[in-house]
């Protein structure tokens, strides 16, 4: 069965994965930053209202690139801690050198902080120079899936890799995100029958409840206050209904 993971950063997102048939969450913060560490709060009141659906919690400091510092890579560490005592049922990181290759000091350090708890490589696999020699070494590693768009900006773009790297390392978990819609998620599974997972943020734009906005100034580069991004439920409902018939 493939798998659906619907990746979060609020309560709200989670309750509409959770109703829209989402198989995992990817629990998150700042997505519009490309996901950040979550709060343990988030995680602790989502698995007091959903005990039974498994959430993988990302584990990134900062946003930018993926070349962390060992004051990085320890904020990581007690993240992680803290989040286990919380209920993550997994966790999803990656870190890579200033080269492009993978950093395995880094990974092996957090893998082995994770275990027994399962470790996907996000999407820093994606900035690595070479794709194949970066899968082998997450699966000597250890992590039990990656999350990639084919080395390309969107899944759809990137299906011949995805498909060559579903054939070529069945040992390990491939599982497809980036750009992943209701109208192009049939195009991935016919291309790749056999792909590991459909990971998305099945989102839409939701008008802000604020009544007064100024427009002087902003709390961000892309943020005026007036929208911001949520997961929909029939969304999620549409990729679940395809992916399963």
């Amino acid at each position: 069965m493939v798998l659906l993971e619907i990746c979060i950063d609020s309560f709200e997102s989670a309750k509409a994965a959770a109703e829209g048939g989402a198989d995992r969450l990817e629990v998150c913060s700042s997505l519009t930053l490309g996901g950040l560490t979550p709060s343990t709060g988030l995680l602790k009141h989502i698995k007091s209202v959903f005990p039974g659906l498994p959430a993988y919690c990302m584990l990134r400091a900062r946003e930018g690139d993926f070349v962390y510092s060992a004051q990085e890579i320890e904020t990581s560490l007690q993240d992680c801690e803290e989040l286990r005592r919380c209920g993550a049922d997994g966790f999803v990181f990656g870190a890579l050198r200033p080269d492009g290759s993978l950093d395995q000091e880094a990974c092996k350090t957090v893998i082995d902080a994770c275990a027994p708890l399962p470790v996907t490589l996000h999407r820093a696999f994606d900035y690595a120079r070479d794709w194949e020699t970066c899968l082998q070494a997450a699966m000597r590693l250890g992590f039990r899936a990656v999350l990639s768009s084919g080395h390309r900006a969107t899944a759809v773009e990137g299906v011949e890799v995805l498909r060559r790297m579903v054939e070529s390392f069945p040992e390990i978990t491939i599982i497809a995100g980036s750009g992943v819609q209701p109208g192009n998620v049939d195009q991935l599974l016919r291309a790749i029958p056999s792909i590991g997972g459909i990971h998305g943020s099945a989102s839409r734009t939701v008008p802000s409840r604020f009544k007064f906005c100024p427009r002087d100034f902003r709390m961000g580069p892309a943020d005026d206050g007036s929208t911001r991004k949520a997961t929909d439920s029939r969304i999620v409902a549409e990729l679940a209904a395809r992916i399963r018939r």
